[in-house]
């Protein structure tokens, strides 16, 4: 390009930088970085994300900071990609720092950002890990108040959670908003919930979703919630429940007849 006379513009610049930094080579996308500004060229938030994806892939927490630093001394207006990776890395497993992570979605929010369902399920998977349920039923208020939709996975932490805190009307609750919204439900979904049932010894309840989930839905089970459904059903002498659903997982050919 230069040598047709051809300047590299904040697009050009920001691809090779990218390039470099999902190829771990972060030394030398920072040393372009430094001669994209050098040569008058204004790096835009797409060219610090790039920087921010690699260093929370990594875990690099003070990293990604000091990218988000660099951002504002630049002037450049941080958007919702930032900001999820910003609160991603505050939830992460190592910090684990819930007020920061809501902090920034606070401030995401003041400054006319819109967040999305990602945004809060990294908030929602830190309040798992936690077992916070009074901090669940905050963040799932304010999500409603500023009319962010749910998604699959939301609903599923949702519930996972509900379920560790015994609160099984709540697990109810979700599961209902979850189908009057149209969101549909996953392999995870199904297993939040049938675990939930066959630790209350719910057999009647764990069978007909794991019925649902293999001849209505055709998802295959996990081998744990298979077995703890299988192993529910046998204690309470349903035998030939166990083997309809059998049946039917050997039909689909998600197990083999020995099982």
């Amino acid at each position: 390009m230069k040598d047709n006379g051809i300047n590299p513009n904040v697009y050009t610049f920001t691809s090779i930088i990218d390039a470099m930094c999902r190829a771990g080579q972060i030394p030398r996308a920072q040393e372009l970085l430094c001669q994209m500004i050098d040569d008058g060229c204004s790096p835009n938030t797409a060219t610090f994300n790039s920087f921010m994806r690699a260093h929370v892939k990594a875990g690099r927490t003070e990293q990604v900071l000091q990218v988000h630093n660099q951002m504002k001394q630049l002037g450049c207006e941080p958007d919702v990609i930032t900001y999820n990776f910003l609160i991603e890395t505050h939830c992460r497993k190592r910090q684990r720092n819930l007020d920061a992570a809501i902090k920034v979605l606070n401030q995401m929010i003041a400054k006319g950002c819109a967040p999305d369902a990602h945004t809060f399920n990294h908030v929602f998977k830190c309040v798992l890990e936690l077992g916070d349920v009074n901090a669940a039923h905050k963040l799932y208020t304010k999500m409603r108040e500023v009319k962010c939709e749910p998604n699959t996975v939301t609903y599923n932490l949702l519930m996972g959670l509900f379920s560790k805190a015994k609160s099984m009307d709540m697990v109810l609750r979700m599961k209902k908003e979850m189908e009057e919204e149209g969101v549909e439900a996953n392999v995870n979904t199904y297993g939040v919930l049938i675990s939930a049932f066959c630790e209350r010894g719910h057999w009647k309840r764990a069978y007909a979703l794991m019925k649902e989930m293999v001849e209505q839905k055709c998802l295959k089970p996990s081998g744990p919630t298979r077995e703890m459904v299988f192993g529910l059903l046998r204690n309470a002498g349903q035998l030939t429940k166990r083997e309809e659903l059998v049946d039917k997982m050997v039909e689909r050919g998600f197990i083999s007849r020995h099982l």
